[in-house]
């Protein structure tokens, strides 16, 4: 369910984010990856380190509705 509703352009268009949006399946840890280019446009840090505003947008994500 989760590979097929939540695709890299749903997430784009449910975060709002400008740039590309790319999704990695992750079959043995029954997971999704996803890199989002641009999503905080040069903001509050650039780093890929985990920051609380990382943290917003993976909780902003887990409230995008899935269709059975």
């Amino acid at each position: 369910l989760l590979v097929r509703e939540v695709t890299a352009e749903r997430v784009r268009a449910h975060l709002g984010v400008r740039g590309e949006v790319l999704r990695w399946e992750l079959p043995n840890l029954r997971a999704l990856q996803f890199t989002c280019h641009r999503a905080l446009d040069g903001g509050v840090t650039t780093s890929l380190a985990l920051d609380t505003h990382g943290k917003t947008l993976g909780s902003r994500l887990l409230a995008m509705p899935v269709h059975r």
